[in-house]
Order: C-alpha cells, then structure tokens, then sequence
C-alpha cells in the first residue's frame, strides 16, 4: 500500500527546521503525514524560533502543515492558538499563517533611545511588554526568507503595552 506508522519517536529535517514527534502516520496514495502527538520543530534561519504542538497533519496537496493547539517560541515572545495553518511555497517557505480560536502573543521589547553623553544608541526607560488576543491571526512572511513581514488580528482584539508608553486597545 506504500503506507507507514510508528507509534516511536520519529525525527524531522529539513533544509528549514528540523525536530521530533511522537507517532506518525503515512499515507502514500494522499502525501500525507499524520504526527500524533507531542511535535517540537526547531526552525533555522536568522529569525529562528521552536514550535510546539499537540499534533500535526503535513499535505503535499494543498501544500500545508496544520498544527492543533500550536506554541511558537523566541526569545522575543511566544504565539499560541488552538490551530494554526502554515501555507507553504512549492520549495517549502512559509507563504503565510492562519491562527485561529484563542490567539495569544506576548512579546518583550527592549527599551531602545538616544542616549545624551554619546553618538550610540542606548537603552533609556524601561522595555516595553506587549499582549494581545483574537480570535484569529493572519501572518504574511517576505517570499523565499521565512521572516515576518506583517501580522494581521482579527475578531474580539485586545492589546496592552506596558512600559514608559503604556497603551490598551480593543477592536
């Protein structure tokens, strides 16, 4: 039948992230790979991050990764939601995300200015935290580079920044 599974730690890797999870699935007549559960990818790249998951479905056709009760990790912050759809390019960039049900984002900003005794730049005030919550995300990334060009929240939006600026905003 050209199907396979393992109920065994199996590891991934690919030219943009590499990483394990608990159990796959294989159906060779519809490309598609089940990963049961307890996924962890590392992604390479100058804006590297992990993801975590509960488990995850990759097609060839429609060339996606969904990924149920998505966890996205940098040092900046993290992004969760309770799924996530990665639409990939025919050389598996990441085209675009949508996130939808409980979408959370946490980011730290440094504190970032223009320091009086010099020409440098240095850290004045006190860095910025921001939160936010909708019901769905949409992330656009710049073709071929994996790197975030703009992020778009939608439905029940509520943004607070702490800091030398505070701000809250609902939409």
């Amino acid at each position: 039948t050209g199907n396979a599974f393992t109920n065994a730690k199996v590891e991934v890797v690919t030219p943009q992230a590499s990483g394990w999870a608990m159990g796959v699935k294989y159906a060779s007549k519809s490309h598609t790979l089940t990963l049961d559960s307890q996924v962890h990818l590392t992604l390479t790249g100058p804006d590297a991050a992990t993801i975590e998951a509960q488990s995850g479905v990759i097609t060839n056709e429609p060339r996606e990764i969904v990924l149920d009760h998505p966890r996205a990790l940098r040092n900046e912050g993290a992004v969760s939601a309770d799924r996530a759809t990665f639409y990939l390019t025919h050389d598996n960039h990441v085209e675009n995300v949508l996130a939808k049900g409980n979408v959370r984002a946490d980011a730290r900003v440094p504190a970032v200015g223009q320091g009086s005794h010099s020409r440098r730049k240095t850290a004045i005030g006190s860095p910025t935290e921001v939160h936010a919550n909708a019901e769905e995300a949409e992330f656009l990334f710049v073709p071929d580079e994996d790197v975030l060009r703009t992020a778009t929240l939608r439905g029940r939006v509520h943004i607070e920044q702490s800091g030398d600026q505070p701000m809250l905003a609902n939409a």
